[in-house]
């Protein structure tokens, strides 16, 4: 059985690690996007992640595990990026 991968502990409520991996980091924004204003309308499995409203405007949101995962794509693809 492959050894679980966990992060370091963080009080959020609904998560207990911190995440290691980009998936994690996408619920984790799940769980904290009302708290910093951010109203999801759509999640992809492609470019960008998500579709959302932040402060009035429609912006597109990419998701990345570390913001160096962001590089190969486009450098104003993104309105926010999330990592």
């Amino acid at each position: 059985m492959p050894q679980e991968t966990i992060g370091r502990p963080i009080q959020i409520a609904g998560m207990a690690y911190a995440p290691t991996n980009e998936q994690g980091v996408v619920f984790l924004f799940g769980r904290l996007a009302p708290r910093i204003g951010i109203q999801v309308e759509e999640v992809n499995t492609r470019f960008p992640d998500c579709i959302g409203w932040y402060r009035g405007k429609r912006c597109k949101i990419e998701v990345e595990y570390r913001a160096s995962g962001y590089r190969g794509h486009r450098a104003a693809g993104a309105d926010l990026i999330v990592c």
